[in-house]
């Protein structure tokens, strides 16, 4: 396990609606990337989770200063780790971030998370708040299934629309409120 903070990261004190909300982030691409830099954008904590190969955007052209741009634009306002999720010490240092998070991104393939050992249900027994959202590039179909939340390729299609944003950032809003006031 390596871990650094990204040299494009601006790191300060949190500020915005969503500071105090920690975000673990595997996802990788665009969609799951773009969602948590978003939610780093509006001040929750996202901790970035790339396979020792990294995130395949890390090295797709155009590049600036041997990086990709795409990948500086989408990671900006992150913490970044390295982790084997098909080793063990992997899994298990995934599992104690899981532990730690409000808010788990990510965009595999249905059934890989589970597969590793770190679905949903998985994880939520492990940390009752843990909400996941969920994206896929290869849907139209937006689903709620037991807190994981799936805008699918409308994400993709529109990644600056602000009625997405809104939706996201009001369940996230009203998780803090129902946890302040119980």
């Amino acid at each position: 396990m390596t871990s650094t903070v990204s040299q494009h990261s601006r790191l300060k004190e949190p500020c915005g609606p969503l500071a105090g909300l920690r975000v673990l982030d595997v996802s990788i691409m665009a969609a799951g990337p773009w969602t948590g830099a978003l939610l780093g954008m509006l001040g929750a904590e996202v901790i970035k989770v790339e396979p020792p190969t990294g995130d395949g955007t890390r090295w797709a052209l155009p590049t600036q200063s041997g990086m990709g741009t795409n990948f500086i634009a989408m990671n900006v306002n992150k913490k970044d780790i390295t982790l084997d999720f098909k080793t063990d010490s992997g899994r298990e240092h995934a599992v104690e971030l899981a532990r730690g998070a409000d808010i788990l991104v990510q965009n595999f393939r249905v059934g890989v998370m589970e597969r590793l050992g770190l679905g949903f249900e998985q994880l939520r027994a492990l940390n009752p708040r843990l909400r996941v959202l969920f994206m896929s590039g290869y849907t139209d179909t937006a689903i709620v299934h037991q807190g994981i939340l799936d805008e699918g390729a409308n994400f993709i299609q529109k990644p600056f629309s602000t009625d997405v944003l809104a939706i996201r950032v009001r369940e996230v809003l009203d998780m803090r409120i129902n946890e302040l006031s119980a």
